[in-house]
Parts: C-alpha cells; structure tokens; sequence
C-alpha cells in the first residue's frame, strides 16, 4: 500500500515526463496485486488530480488512470474466491467517463504543454473505450429527472439546442468525438496518433453498435445510428478522402 501511495502521490505528480510515465505504467504493472485498494482508495484520488491545475499532476493522472483501466480489464471480476473484487462502482464509472468533459469545462486542454495533455486524454478515451465502461449515465450537471408519475403525459417538451452548454451536462458521448476530432487535427504527430487510436477504439465500442444493426427508414428509433452514421461518414471524408498538398 505504501507503494502505491507513492507511486499516486509523488511519482505521477513528477516533474519529470519519463517519471510520470514509468509511475503510471508501474501502477498498471502493480494493480493485479492489491485492485481493491486502487479502485476504493487510489482511482477517486486520480480523478480528481485529473483538473489540478499544476500540468504534472493532471498529466500524471491522466497517464495512471488508463494504466489502470487497462490492467483491470486484464483481471477476472473476482479474485481469491470472490473475496475481492475488480469491478468500478457505478459511481467511480461516471467519475472517470466524466473527466473529459470536466477538462473541457474547466478549459485545461489550453497553455503550457498542451499536446501532454490532448495526448493523455486521448489515451484515457481509448482505454475507456476498451475497458467498456458505460457512457449512457446522464452526465454531471444535467437536470434530474422528475420522478415517475401515474399521470399521463400530454406531449413531449422538444430538447434545448446543445449550443453554449456546458460539456458536463452534455452527452459524453458527443464530447468524446469532439474531443478527439480536434486532436486530429493538433499539429503534433504524438497526439495524432494517440486520437487516431483513441477514435478506433472509440468506434468500435460506442458507434460501432449503433451503425451496424442498419434501422428501416420508418423507424424512429434510428436517428441516434443514423447520426453516428454520418459521424464516421464526416471523420473518414475528412481524413481519408482529402488531398494531401
């Protein structure tokens, strides 16, 4: 436990990039031996040193939080007998899933060292995207939801416009692919790559699924696929398709 604290505390808050980097991948290479106490104790701390505003210690966090994510995914839902187990609560899923929009909100993807950071981010989405972790909990911010009414309803309020909303109380989902859109299009090759990776595994976990199963055009239940459709459709004109001058 001591190391870990270690690791999450000082190491991932470095001011050395190759620390933080090495402190991250530790934590991944040490998460199979004590998931609990990274899950319950160390996780919660990570997130929130997701939108410090020292760059260390968000990059650091940032960089932990996949490692982890991606060793967890490794391990079965329970170890020794079921006494211990490596699964997110519900909670700390939303926290997680929910940093990016933070960062957005809190405007840190901007100033000094900004490609760590888009990278980073990147990175997080792809392990996210991998780990399977639901995006469909209504984002921090948003209105609660009246409760259930006997009463029958009369007609149904059309949504406001998504435009000047804060990315926490929109759909993560939407955020995500604007997340990664711009890192495309970032001139710096480390955080090209790390949102073309971010994208593909993005695709196949969230928009793969919508796009797949193909509705009837009566159906009005397909206009969430029909619009991923389109997304994927824009992304590949957009990069694929241009001329390279």
């Amino acid at each position: 436990p001591c190391f870990l604290d270690h690791l999450v505390n000082i190491k991932c808050r470095h001011w050395d990039r190759n620390i933080r980097v090495l402190a991250a991948k530790a934590l991944g290479a040490l998460t199979h031996l004590d998931p609990s106490a990274l899950i319950n104790r160390h996780l919660p701390v990570l997130v929130q040193g997701c939108t410090s505003t020292d760059p260390f210690t968000r990059h650091g966090s940032l960089l932990a939080i996949s490692s982890v994510l991606d060793a967890l995914k490794q391990l079965p839902p329970k170890l020794n007998s079921g006494d211990e187990e490596t699964v997110l609560p519900e909670a700390l899923v939303d926290s997680i899933t929910g940093i990016v929009p933070a960062l957005e909100d809190a405007r840190l993807f901007r100033g000094k060292g900004v490609e760590l950071i888009r990278a980073a981010v990147c990175q997080l989405i792809e392990s996210i995207s991998k780990s399977q972790l639901s995006l469909k909990k209504k984002p921090i911010g948003a209105a609660v939801a009246p409760a259930p009414s006997s009463e029958p309803v009369a007609r149904k309020v059309a949504a406001p416009p998504m435009v000047g909303v804060r990315a926490s109380a929109r759909p993560k989902m939407i955020v995500y692919q604007e997340t990664i859109d711009t890192c495309l299009q970032m001139p710096f090759d480390s955080v090209q790559e790390a949102a073309a990776a971010a994208f593909r595994a993005f695709s196949r976990q969230y928009i793969a699924p919508l796009v797949v199963v193909l509705p009837s055009s009566s159906d009005k239940s397909g206009s969430a696929a029909s619009s991923s459709r389109a997304t994927v459709q824009k992304q590949i004109e957009k990069y694929c398709t241009q001329d390279m001058k």
